[in-house]
């Protein structure tokens, strides 16, 4: 059995790779334009309806539907670069929402890198799913 990925299962990883550019874009609008201010009780900062509460709405979806892809990579008996991958993208994201509540919590600039480092990294795996045995 070929376990390859295909159209009708290269669906979910899509989807996933539309939200990280989304993410990536919401990420950097928020750097841009919006700031932590200083003495602010850090549970502020996701109360306006903000790029910031946007951002972290994205971040919580993929964190849902990657751990919904490793389940049934593992469930489907994906070939072991897959599954590779769509681990790999999942702690990725776990990464980045970890350096991105950090950041909100310290305001520490190296978090911000960090949480695009990360998402990065999950943007490369997902797009190794989805492209490499479509050659």
């Amino acid at each position: 059995m070929d376990n390859t990925p295909t159209r009708t299962n290269t669906v979910l990883p899509k989807v996933i790779l539309a939200l990280l550019a989304i993410e990536f874009m919401l990420g950097t609008l928020a750097s841009l334009y919006q700031e932590v201010p200083e003495g602010l009780a850090k549970d502020d900062v996701y109360k306006p309806a903000g790029l910031i509460f946007f951002h972290v709405l994205v971040a919580t979806a993929l964190l849902i539907l990657s751990l919904a892809y490793v389940i049934r990579t593992k469930t489907k008996n994906q070939s072991k670069k897959v599954f590779g991958a769509s681990i790999g993208g999942f702690a990725c994201i776990v990464l980045a929402l970890t350096s991105g509540m950090l950041f909100i919590q310290t305001a520490n600039d190296i978090f911000s890198f960090i949480m695009m480092f990360f998402g990065l990294g999950a943007i490369l795996s997902y797009a190794q799913i989805i492209y490499a045995k479509q050659q």
